[in-house]
């Protein structure tokens, strides 16, 4: 049975420019739900090695 979809809020992404170092932000609406950095964006959507392994062996793992 499918997940229902899961409502998340309008929110900031953060960056740092690498030419002058003023943050950039840009809108996101991901599921952290809140600002945050690419960083930590990255960190969040990385699978732990037991759900990468369900993954590969076909069940819907997050």
């Amino acid at each position: 049975m499918p997940r229902p979809a899961r409502q998340v809020a309008p929110h900031l992404e953060s960056y740092v420019s690498s030419q002058t170092g003023e943050p950039i932000h840009v809108g996101c609406v991901c599921p952290i739900g809140r600002p945050h950095s690419y960083e930590e964006w990255q960190s969040s959507t990385t699978l732990r090695p037991g759900a990468q392994r369900l993954r590969r062996a076909g069940n819907d793992a997050t």
